[in-house]
């Protein structure tokens, strides 16, 4: 996440544009990382599945469901930055009008940066939490501490 808003410095589109293709290494270590990052969430949702599916089954299945939905965000998210890089690294080869290739940039550069994902993590997280709790898996104090059900005012 820190990676990519470095790279992508500029006024206008245009010239966002041209910093990508200034900073090709980042825009691909950002991809990279975000990679890495669905990989993680998907071998973490898999291994508390298996800690918590003795309390509840059904529970552990559909916090595992949100820690999968939350990996397969990350990877539709990332289809934006390979999209910019492979705009940039055909900018100079290609006879694509540079109004095309600024509108192109401004539909990669645009577009919408809600993270649908954070919803679903923070949902299969607390379910997680809420099992670690009541399964009595972890320490008291610490399952209370990852549960927003765990606030005193619930």
């Amino acid at each position: 996440m820190a990676l990519a808003p470095r790279s992508t410095v500029g006024e206008t589109i245009a010239a966002r544009i041209v910093s990508i293709a200034q900073h090709p290494l980042q825009i691909r270590l950002a991809i990279t990382c975000g990679l890495l990052q669905t990989v993680c969430a998907l071998l973490l949702a898999v291994t508390l599945y298996s800690l918590t599916r003795e309390e509840d089954s059904d529970l552990a299945l559909l916090a595992t469901i949100c820690r999968v939905a939350e990996g397969l965000i990350g990877v539709l998210a990332s289809r934006s930055p390979v999209g910019l890089l492979r705009l940039t690294t055909l900018h100079g080869t290609s006879t694509l009008p540079s109004a095309t290739i600024e509108a192109l940039g401004a539909c990669f550069l645009l577009a919408p940066a809600g993270n649908i994902g954070a919803i679903f993590f923070a949902f299969g997280s607390v379910l997680f939490s809420w099992l670690f709790l009541r399964g009595r898996i972890i320490p008291i104090p610490l399952g209370w501490l990852g549960s927003e059900w765990g606030h005193p005012s619930c």
